[in-house]
């Protein structure tokens, strides 16, 4: 076999030992070998030397069996333990391939004194099956113990040819045995004990872990947002407080755009948080958010290609900053460590550092997405614990110009409450890796099956495929609350005008500029005749850009990213950002804004759509995190609760990357009761008027038909923007958002039989003339029309909750 030449240097000799190290591992991943398995070469070297290594070339990889046991922890830190005293912790081994697995015996190498291994079990581990396994650590004399590296807890399987760096795994372990006298009080009341998630080390280049674990965002797309929990809770028997939260490494860290937030969603600084006293049981959860604004280049070795950002800080970098690991080079900043410490008061955490001391390393891979997740997260609400949520349908839709290629979705094991959730595969995926074709989807379904009380978190990973080796995978959360099983009252505040906010997407061309004038003439049809002004009204504009007009394809491709300033909101400079009742002219503002093509009208400013038109892509950015929730760009337009009305306005073909069915069910998840959001067009070529505004070149294409199909599964309006006035469609906008509110969002799934309502206004409560209805599919309670409750009143809905037990 051919063999393909890799020069490592001229580096310091430590660099070329972790590039080294590095290659060693990826090939081992690739189910290669280079037959150079020790540094001896590197260590002989002068500074300024260079080492070349031969590899068997990239091959495209056959995938139909793919054998792979998952181990988690990778590390254990059993803390101080009393000389002569006993402490069991588990590891869960799962045949997370796709072929069944004869497990061995797990072992040591030699005597692995004072740890050892409760359950030795052996036994066949089907597709994606579990088994736990009980590790031991019992000091006979104080002192700090570990077992690093392969002296670890080796888990293996018998699988011929030997085992690779899928099939074999080592657990570290750490711990100290203390002097009966040095184990605290003999009262268990007054002990504080603190347990954090996620734990277990992270994968160092030295073999020893320096996290107590590692924040794991997984493969995260560019300029979106995903938000992961950091979990605190007090397990001893006696109060707890956390002291102080920081950075790890600030500089790092506000570089790689980690961010901590609050429960608005808000960016907070760690060092801003007050003291928290912990009761015995009780928890603290940080929400930690990744939003990378760029990717990182693959390095120095072609066969390591995907940037990423580590959560480890075992290895030094060159300016002395910790974790600066391959992918993305030794000195770039993107690839240097982040992390929380939090401090604490604990006589006893699960720490490397010891106790009152917590180090949570972040781990993400950021990537120009090549897919798109609908809905995501996933939010299951409130669960009765004991019971199940209905499934919820998860879709991975293809937005690339070729096929993706992914793994089985799988529940992270290492999340923080995985066994709080379960996953059901649609039949259209018969093996593993799974094609989505251009322009495809796959959809799976996830359920809630909340355990205990409180906040349940965890994540679905996904892995990918990219030039037939696997690539970093993206994670999906999903969440839960645990409540009581019970009956549930949910309570809803009428105001006394109902809420309505609109977003109008324009297309800038210069084409467009009569038809901008003629949506400005059409204001009194919208507002006044149709009775806007008589509602709690938002009036948002953004245009249709999406990218440069040169990055479409003869076959109406995105082959570049998205502009950044896609689906940003925009107002003629002096104008709110977007109207409403507090404006002092909203007539004026309307009729600037939405003029797009008029010179000086866009603010914040962007470049023209020109020839690349995307009114779904566009609305979609709008409405999406985090800018949908950022003040400073279109935080405060979405409001929960009321109705959202998005207006497309084009004379061009849309040109969105995906499909039509993408764009419907993420306006259908972008608030809870799908049934309120309505998508209309005003726009060229489009089957529901077959006789007018006929396109020959486009009428038949994909891309016309995009606003036919949206339109029509969202219920919207839709006239020909060769018309000379829209004043139909303005109306029925209009008058829809002016009707009162008749639909409430549950906060439970409810039994159809038991849903009842009752309305309060001035004091006086009404309950038998008050018939609901309860919309199954959407989980809602819903009035008639002429029976919507009134302005200013209150609305209660009480029910049974569903409680599913299969």
């Amino acid at each position: 076999m051919a063999l393909q030449r890799f020069r490592i240097g001229p580096l310091g000799i430590d660099s070329r030992k972790a590039l080294f190290l590095a290659l060693l591992s990826t090939l081992s991943l690739l189910g290669q070998s280079c037959g150079c398995d020790d540094l001896s070469a590197l260590n002989q070297l002068d500074p300024g030397d260079a080492l070349d290594v031969e590899a068997p070339p990239d091959e495209v990889q056959e995938f139909n069996e793919s054998p792979a046991l998952c181990v988690s922890p990778n590390a254990i830190n059993f803390g101080d333990v009393p000389v002569d005293s006993l402490r069991v912790e588990s590891v869960t081994v799962t045949n997370c391939g796709n072929v069944e697995l004869e497990l061995d015996a797990p072992n040591f190498l030699g005597d692995a004194a004072p740890f050892a291994i409760v359950n030795p079990g052996t036994g066949t581990l089907s597709i994606g099956q579990s088994v736990n396994v009980n590790i031991s650590f019992q000091p006979r004399e104080p002192g700090v113990f570990q077992r690093t590296g392969n002296e670890g807890a080796r888990f293996s399987t018998s699988l011929s040819p030997a085992p690779t760096a899928e099939l074999e795994h080592y657990v570290e372990l750490f711990g100290r045995g203390i002097a009966s006298e040095d184990a605290g009080p003999a009262e268990p009341g007054d002990r504080c004990v603190l347990e954090v998630a996620p734990s277990g080390s992270s994968f160092s280049l030295t073999g020893q872990g320096q996290r107590d674990g590692t924040l794991n965002f997984g493969r995260v797309g560019v300029d979106l947002q995903t938000t992961l929990p950091v979990t605190v809770t007090n397990v001893g028997s006696g109060a707890c407080r956390i002291e102080q939260v920081q950075w790890d490494n600030p500089a790092n860290t506000l570089f790689n755009e980690f961010k901590m937030l609050n429960d608005a969603g808000e960016a907070i600084d760690p060092l801003s948080l007050p003291s928290v006293e912990l009761a015995p049981g009780e928890q603290k959860i940080y929400q930690v958010s990744f939003q990378p604004t760029r990717t990182i280049d693959g390095g120095l070795l072609d066969v390591i290609s995907f940037g990423s950002y580590s959560g480890d800080n075992s290895l030094d970098n060159f300016d002395g900053n910790a974790c600066s690991l391959i992918p993305g080079g030794f000195g770039n900043p993107g690839t240097m460590c982040n992390g929380l410490g939090i401090y604490t008061n604990a006589v006893e955490v699960d720490s490397a550092f010891g106790g009152g001391y917590f180090s949570i390393g972040f781990n993400a891979t950021p990537v120009q997405a090549q897919v798109e997740v609908v809905p995501n997260p996933v939010d299951f609400g409130d669960v009765a614990v004991g019971c199940s949520s209905r499934w919820q349908q998860v879709s991975i839709y293809n937005t690339s110009d070729s096929p993706v290629v992914i793994g089985q979705p799988t529940l992270d094991p290492d999340s923080t409450n995985p066994s709080d959730f379960e996953i059901r595969h649609s039949s259209n995926a018969q093996s593993w890796p799974h094609t989505i074709g251009v322009a495809g989807v796959y959809s799976f379904e996830v359920r809630a099956v909340a355990q205990d009380l409180g906040d349940r978190f965890a994540s679905v990973l996904v892995s990918t495929f990219e030039n037939g080796q696997e690539a970093p995978g993206f994670t999906i959360p999903v969440q839960a609350r645990g409540v009581e099983l019970g009956p549930v009252t949910d309570v809803f505040n009428i105001p006394n005008r109902p809420v309505v906010d609109i977003l109008f997407v324009v297309d800038d061309s210069g084409s467009m500029s009569d038809d901008q004038e003629a949506m400005a003439n059409n204001f009194n049809e919208f507002f006044e005749v149709a009775g806007i002004d008589e509602t709690d009204y938002h009036i948002a504009v953004t245009t249709t850009l999406s990218t440069e007009a040169n990055c479409i394809d003869d076959f109406g491709n995105l082959t570049c990213d998205l502009d950044p300033s896609c689906g940003l909101i925009t107002a003629c400079p002096g104008n709110p950002r977007f109207i409403s009742r507090e404006s002092n002219n909203p007539e004026g503002e309307y009729t600037c804004n939405i003029q797009v093509s008029g010179n000086g009208n866009v603010s914040p400013l962007r470049p023209k759509s020109d020839e690349a038109e995307a009114a779904l892509v566009a609305a979609k950015e709008f409405l999406s995190p985090p800018r949908i929730y950022d003040p400073s760009e279109n935080g405060g337009f979405l409001r929960k609760g009321g109705k959202l009305e998005i207006v497309a306005v084009a004379d061009e073909r849309d040109q969105s990357p995906g499909s039509s069915q993408l764009y419907i069910d993420f306006f259908q998840h972008s608030i809870s009761d799908s049934s309120s959001v309505r998508f209309s067009a005003i726009s060229t070529g489009i089957n529901l008027h077959p006789t007018v505004c006929r396109d020959p070149a486009h009428y038949e294409d994909e891309e016309v038909r995009r606003y036919q199909d949206v339109v029509l599964a969202t219920g919207g309006s839709h006239t020909p923007i060769c018309l000379p006035n829209w004043q139909n469609t303005m109306r029925e906008i209009g008058e829809r958002a002016a009707e009162p509110r008749t639909r409430f969002a549950l906060s439970q799934e409810a039994s159809p039989t038991s849903v009842t309502a009752c309305v309060t206004q001035n004091g006086e409560t009404t309950c038998e003339s008050r018939d609901v209805n309860y919309d199954t599919e959407n989980n809602a309670g819903v009035f008639e029309l002429d029976l919507a409750p009134e302005p200013n009143s209150q609305v209660s809905i009480s029910y049974n909750p569903l409680c599913i037990e299969d």
